[in-house]
């Protein structure tokens, strides 16, 4: 190994532990939620008899949130729009339906929605997701593990320039890494994976005490990988050297077993970015990379719901399943009371009680009323409620649930706009870039479009967006004034997103086909049926005279 190469090494293992130690606290509390997210909780101090129920708070909040927005990126077309950057740029303007459609479908090909949608599920869990965009072939989204990522401590979520570095550790085979690397190399047509360097390696490489945490977060068995392993440390970012204090920006550098530089290279995409783009769901002030869990708030109470239920079932089990007090010298056989059922006779030989009943109390309403308490305050440290949910009862006034849904909205409504100002926003955008890059968009457009996405905040008021278009419809439709005044398609594809049925709009100038226009001509004829089966014989022949007939 040359000293150039030691020396970026050693940089880049230091930059990895810098970004590990400066996050361990967070590191450790996303491991006990990966627990509460399993359902777990330790209750190898119980006795068998005793219940170990755990209710899934944590795990429905994390996924209902999730809901939220997987319904919103799962239709691009209704994610976002393009707009001009020069609204004097008639040429941009002029090719924008097409180019937004063709992104569109390109987004809806690839496996954007899915994996989207668990880097959400993983920031609202543990507080950063990592989404991360590639090209192999067409656009591909990865969802980076946390545990396994590390970020410039530095950085701050929201900013407008990019971490100083980003490095994701993985594993692979050691034979699927040669494969991988002679592939790249081909396709390339030249050498981007140091083959000599690969060839090199022969030991086996792997972290067993990293294995059993990925895999206890993973809820996985126990289980040892069969093939000889390599770990790998995937670096984008500036390398600063010490000595001469010089900076390379935009590099990659994937480094094999902590000491064999594999691929070393600038930042092959065009657009000179990482291909990391981390997404804070919840931001905690000056921290950096790592925001705040959704369900972090509740996870004490999440063990007092818990121990509550538990409590509540084992009282119960001493009010089903009673228990007795004996005096065994006045029963003639005592042991045969180690054998109960139904209908059994006991003999005794005294007109005493030989068996009397011990009372215990049942499950009292103190239990329900702190679990309802426990239940609401879990609600609200969410702000998944049942109102936000639409599964609140109907004991709930109109007035007090418009209110109360408005509040859940409220904190739903501020993420979703961060989310998308901060996250979609510029992963669209960088997948518009990849697709200039690769030849499926002009690149004369690169840096003519601006990405307006509101598909996810739209989606939380949908029924008052409802609403609102279907009164100003009424308005227009009614009124010719207001009618001229109102781009009416515009509004009525608005409506028909909110329903999710922007697909049976027709295109601007098709019209109504075949059947449909048998059906308006249809309707039409009986309409004027009606119209004249009311009508004298003279009103008849003055109307027919009018049109001409």
């Amino acid at each position: 190994m040359s000293v150039k190469t030691e020396k970026e090494v050693q940089y880049i293992l230091n930059l990895k532990k810098e970004a590990e130690d400066a996050t361990r606290d967070r590191r450790m509390a996303a491991d006990e939620l990966w627990t509460l997210y399993q359902n777990k909780q330790d209750y190898s101090k119980k006795k068998d008899w005793q219940s170990k129920i755990f209710v899934p708070k944590v795990f429905m909040s994390v996924e209902q949130a999730t809901a939220i927005v997987k319904r919103a990126v799962m239709s691009p077309r209704r994610l976002f729009k393009l707009s001009l950057k020069d609204l004097k740029d008639e040429e941009a303007k002029k090719v924008m339906p097409e180019i937004e459609n063709l992104l569109k479908d390109r987004l809806n090909e690839s496996n954007f929605s899915q994996s989207y949608a668990e880097s959400i599920k993983e920031a609202f869990l543990v507080g950063l997701g990592v989404p991360k965009l590639v090209w192999e072939g067409g656009l591909r989204f990865v969802n980076a593990a946390t545990s396994k990522t590390f970020i410039d401590p530095d950085w701050q979520a929201g900013s407008v320039e990019p971490p100083k570095y980003t490095i994701e550790e993985k594993e692979m085979d050691l034979a699927e890494l040669k494969d991988m690397a002679k592939t790249i190399n081909k396709e390339a047509g030249r050498p981007l994976f140091n083959m000599k360097e690969i060839n090199s390696i022969k030991e086996d490489r792997r972290d067993i005490e990293k294995e059993t945490e990925e895999r206890i977060r993973k809820g996985l068995s126990d289980h040892n990988k069969t093939d000889k392993r390599v770990k790998i440390l995937e670096f984008w970012g500036s390398i600063i050297d010490k000595e001469t204090n010089t900076i390379k920006k935009n590099q990659l550098r994937v480094v094999a077993n902590d000491k064999y530089i594999i691929r070393s290279q600038e930042n092959p995409f065009d657009h000179k970015k990482s291909p990391y783009l981390p997404v804070v769901v919840i931001s905690y002030p000056h921290r950096g990379a790592w925001g705040v869990s959704l369900v972090e708030p509740i996870v004490k109470i999440q063990y007092a719901y818990n121990n509550i239920i538990n409590l509540g079932i084992d009282n119960l089990n001493f009010s089903i399943n009673k228990m007795f007090e004996y005096q065994p010298s006045n029963l003639i056989n005592p042991k045969s009371l180690t054998h109960m059922f139904p209908g059994k006779m006991v003999a005794k030989h005294t007109s005493t009680d030989a068996v009397k009943e011990i009372k215990t109390s049942g499950l009292g309403t103190d239990s329900f009323m702190v679990m309802d308490l426990l239940q609401n305050e879990i609600q609200k440290g969410t702000a998944i409620t049942e109102f936000l949910m639409g599964t609140a009862g109907k004991s709930k006034t109109a007035t007090e649930a418009e209110l109360k849904t408005a509040q859940a909205q409220g904190l739903f409504d501020t993420i979703a706009r961060d989310i998308e100002a901060n996250s979609l926003a510029p992963l669209i955008e960088m997948a518009f870039d990849l697709l200039v890059q690769f030849d499926d968009i002009p690149s004369e457009l690169t840096g003519r479009y601006k990405f307006d996405v509101g598909g996810l905040s739209l989606l939380l008021v949908r029924r008052e967006q409802t609403e609102r278009i279907q009164q100003v419809m009424g308005l227009a439709l009614q009124s010719e004034t207001i009618a001229s005044m109102t781009n009416i398609r515009e509004l009525y594809s608005k409506y028909l997103n909110l329903l999710n049925l922007e697909d049976v709009l027709a295109d601007e100038g098709q019209g109504p086909n075949q059947d449909q226009q048998g059906l308006i001509n249809q309707q039409a004829q009986e309409q004027a049926q009606k119209q004249v089966s009311g009508m004298s014989d003279e009103e008849v022949l003055a109307a027919a005279e009018k049109m001409g007939v």
